[in-house]
């Protein structure tokens, strides 16, 4: 299907679904009778009822009519169409009876035979939700609009019973397909400001101009824009991000996990726990592609960085980037060596100790962890990088050390929860790379081969999407990258050399031998992807993005392991 017909059918389906939305909202705005069930289900479903009203401005021109097809990408569209698709084969006996019962179903209905606006461009239709529902009980005269309700308030008065077996249930099931399915519309909403052929697109600026403000917070848009902004800038003035005037106290940062606690002072009345990132101010191995043999990185050079870094940090914290909520940073020059000290705030409800890292969970037999928090784990912080990646960022420092869970109360690891730390000094993906290199045999154990030692070749997302592979053969084996490769090196002969190749070698027939049986096929397609590389896409193309969340982020989906496993019965 062409750019402009797929343009048409996502269209299409978004108006049906939207439709189909607002006749379960007033369904459920009717059910009077049963207050605190009505209440939970009308808050929960209009909340994901108006994210799809705003997604749907992705698609739209100011005036409600369909983007030009030269404005989306057709990788893009082809995703939304599946989805939306989806979402309105969910609700499957609501369109029968909307088709049958609801007015304005039927006059705008894409696929209602008595509409005469199948194959419009346009939304004819309001797309204003009635804040006060109607109450078909006592309110006679709304009877005749909404005839398809009186059957159903019937049965609501004959008795609870059928309420609680049939009318809840059935709105709960269509709500928690509502929200899985917008749930994967939320996770392509950054990728639309690089999605399209001309000035990127669904660009940030182009959205903006026929969106709210309301809209683009909810979406969170303008966040991905600053993001992309501040990776095309080559100078920041965000200089407020350097916290002067305060002092921090704070003992030796843990074992396993890279924050530290904290406490920052702004006076003796104003006191702060905190958590702590620090950072040299000098690495003592860098060097700046371009400049002449062993120029080092000097001290304004990492100024700059620090200060990008904070920049980025700040914006992170209000996106989808599970990072943790930014203050700053300070400077901490009597440190040996010298620090930047990167100041962040506890999340809301996590008790204020130091987090555990999921390097820790893994090495430690106290964490049994279920396979469904396992896949959630992978999809979430895969999820994240693939979100930095599409907003022009690289981490540079991705590894099991790198994510960190807090504890509720009570001492429970919120799994759900992962945060990505330890950003080495992130830079945007299109600036030259600086050639900073150790010998860091942990982080190595992470590293792509190119980038061990003094690097053969600039660091890319392809590096990146390496080490997520690691993490994700970590997470899938339950065992860390340093027990993978001691297990390898034990599998050959004593003097047989163990290089950086053979390590990421180790680590494909790892997956190829023993992922898919824990994790499934999808979820070991996803870890090869990663270590071996193949991407189709360069990773300067548009299609970069959309190919890895294709590829490896919807691969880490719990619901393919299960469908496989039903598929498998059935044949069997």
């Amino acid at each position: 299907m062409d750019p402009a017909g797929l343009a048409l059918a996502a269209f299409s389906t978004l108006k049906e679904v939207y439709l189909l939305s607002k006749f379960v909202l007033r369904v459920i705005s009717s059910a009077m009778k049963h207050q605190v069930e009505r209440a939970r289900l009308h808050l929960q479903f209009r909340h994901e009822f108006i994210f799809l009203r705003s997604f749907g401005i992705l698609l739209t021109k100011k005036d409600n009519t369909v983007l030009n097809d030269d404005e989306l990408d057709s990788d893009w569209l082809k995703h939304i169409v599946s989805i939306l698709e989806q979402l309105r084969i969910a609700y499957g006996d609501y369109a029968k009876i909307a088709a049958a019962k609801d007015d304005e179903y039927r006059r705008f209905s894409p696929y209602s035979p008595s509409s005469a606006t199948a194959v419009s461009k346009t939304i004819e239709f309001s797309l204003d939700v009635e804040e006060n529902p109607v109450d078909v009980s006592s309110a006679g005269q709304h009877l005749e609009r909404f005839s398809w309700l009186s059957e159903y308030t019937k049965t609501l008065r004959n008795g609870d019973w059928r309420w609680a077996l049939f009318q809840k249930r059935k709105l709960e099931e269509i709500l928690g397909e509502f929200k899985m399915w917008n749930g994967m519309l939320k996770e392509l909403v950054p990728i639309t400001l690089a999605a399209g052929r001309s000035s990127n697109g669904c660009s940030g600026s182009r959205f903006s101009d026929r969106a709210s403000e309301e809209d683009i917070n909810r979406l969170g848009v303008s966040v991905h824009t600053q993001l992309r902004k501040l990776n095309i800038d080559e100078h920041t003035n965000d200089t407020d991000v350097r916290l002067r005037d305060v002092s921090l106290v704070s003992p030796e940062v843990t074992q396993f996990s890279p924050l530290s606690y904290g406490v920052l002072s702004r006076d003796k009345n104003d006191c702060e726990n905190v958590l702590i990132e620090y950072k040299p101010t000098i690495h003592p191995s860098t060097f700046i592609d371009g400049a002449g043999p062993k120029q080092s990185l000097g001290p304004s050079h990492t100024e700059t960085e620090a200060v990008r870094l904070a920049s980025l940090l700040r914006l992170a914290g209000k996106s989808g980037l599970r990072t943790l909520p930014f203050l700053g940073y300070i400077e901490k020059p009597s440190m040996e060596p010298p620090q930047h000290a990167f100041l962040f705030r506890y999340p809301e409800r996590a008790l204020e100790q130091s987090p555990v890292s999921l390097h820790e969970m893994i090495s430690s037999e106290y964490h049994n962890i279920l396979l469904e928090n396992r896949f959630g784990i992978a999809k979430r912080v895969a999820t994240s990088l693939w979100t930095l990646h599409t907003d022009n960022w690289v981490h540079k420092s991705f590894r099991s050390q790198s994510i960190v869970f807090f504890l509720e109360q009570g001492g429970v690891i919120t799994c759900q929860d992962p945060y990505l730390v330890n950003f080495e000094y992130s830079r945007p993906a299109n600036q030259n790379t600086t050639w900073t290199w150790d010998q860091d045999e942990d982080k190595n154990l992470y590293r792509h081969p190119e980038r061990q030692g003094f690097p053969t070749r600039s660091f890319d997302k392809t590096h990146d999407a390496y080490a997520l592979g690691v993490v994700l053969l970590e997470i899938g084996l339950w065992q860390t990258a340093f027990d993978i490769r001691e297990q390898a090196k034990q599998a050959r002969r004593p003097a047989v050399r163990f290089d950086r190749y053979d390590l990421k070698e180790s680590y494909i027939a790892f997956a190829k031998q023993r992922l898919a049986r824990t994790m499934g096929l999808s979820y070991q397609d996803a870890v090869l992807t990663c270590l071996v590389g193949d991407f189709t896409c360069k990773v300067h193309d548009d299609g970069f993005g959309m190919e890895f969340y294709e590829r490896v982020v919807q691969r880490l989906d719990l619901r393919r392991l299960l469908l496989s496993a039903e598929t498998t019965v059935d044949k069997s």
